[in-house]
């Protein structure tokens, strides 16, 4: 089983500012999301990584919550995704 983007277009995170070392984690959950549903697009790729990120410092004086109310921040954009959430969207997504 391969991985396949039908739209030959790379996926691009802009919104995730998140350290060097969760980043490089990202392609690998990219994957996983999209071997739960090869349906998928990049745009809901980038979607199920936004909506499954989680802030963890709550000390964080710059999180704030946007138009859209996601909490996000300078710091960390939307927070670490959660890969477990992240599967989980993915196979419920149409």
């Amino acid at each position: 089983m391969g991985l396949r983007i039908s739209n030959h277009r790379s996926l691009q995170i802009q919104a995730l500012a998140a350290p060097l070392h969760q980043l490089l984690k990202l392609p690998g959950l990219a994957a996983l999301i999209l071997s739960a549903n090869t349906n998928l697009t990049y745009r809901d790729v980038q979607q199920i990584l936004i909506l499954s990120a989680r802030h963890f410092d709550f000390a964080d004086p710059d999180v704030a919550t946007n138009g859209a109310g996601l909490k996000m921040s300078h710091n960390l954009g939307f927070g670490i995704p959660d890969a477990g959430v992240a599967v989980n969207l993915a196979r419920t997504m149409d």
